[in-house]
């Protein structure tokens, strides 16, 4: 699916001493060069962080790994969801096992490469638990009529920058000064999520660059 969001970039009035002109020289407007900048921005590896960091859920996925195909589960489109509040770094990447034992209970299980299990856990739904990989409290959010058992795999926010990074694309829409920003993926919920969140940093971060300036001519 390709998800996209557009925002107007306001073209600079001001910038360096005698940069627009320079650049007029080139056959380059100030509000171009304004625009690409801006772009820049948008992909900095700074902004993408700032925007995964603001979307703590993304770090908890939820899958079922079907013969044919694997399924990813979104907010509310999963039956469950985990809210961490600690997170072992050894295990990102690594993929548990959530089986439901009853309507209050379930467990999570690590196998290994030829299925031995080497952890295994029993909780209730809605009771904070702690062992040695992470803790937190696991919430039941719709009866679960699943077949196949849910994967739950824990990503680090190093990981998430790099996708996201790798997925974005940037373009202008001609003769404008709107910027286009798009995702490719699986699960455009997620990806709108992240737009919206990019394009809300993308205006703080505006924001703390005007005021600083501000600040800066005041002094």
């Amino acid at each position: 699916y390709l998800t996209t969001g557009t925002m107007i970039i306001k073209e600079s009035s001001g910038g360096g001493y005698g940069s627009a002109s320079i650049m007029q020289g080139f056959g380059v407007g100030a509000g171009y060069t304004n625009v690409n900048n801006q772009l820049i921005i948008l992909g900095s590896y700074d902004l993408i962080a700032r925007t995964v960091d603001s979307l703590p859920f993304l770090n908890v996925e939820y899958i079922t790994k079907g013969r044919f195909k694997t399924n990813y589960y979104y907010k509310d489109l999963s039956p469950i969801e985990f809210v961490s509040t600690s997170i072992n770094p050894m295990i990102y990447g690594v993929s548990f096992v959530f089986n439901e034992k009853s309507s209050s209970e379930f467990s999570i299980e690590l196998l290994g490469e030829e299925d031995e299990n080497i952890f295994r856990m029993n909780g209730v739904y809605g009771v904070p638990f702690s062992n040695e990989y992470f803790s937190g409290t696991l919430y039941k959010k719709t009866n679960l009529v699943l077949k196949t058992p849910i994967y739950i795999d824990f990503r680090s926010l190093e990981s998430l920058e790099s996708e996201f990074a790798s997925r974005l694309s940037f373009s202008i829409m001609e003769g404008t000064s709107v910027a286009v920003v798009s995702l490719t993926g699986e699960r455009p919920e997620r990806d709108k999520d992240f737009i919206n969140m990019l394009s809300s940093e993308f205006l703080a971060d505006n924001l703390e660059r005007k005021n600083l300036e501000a600040n800066r001519t005041i002094e």
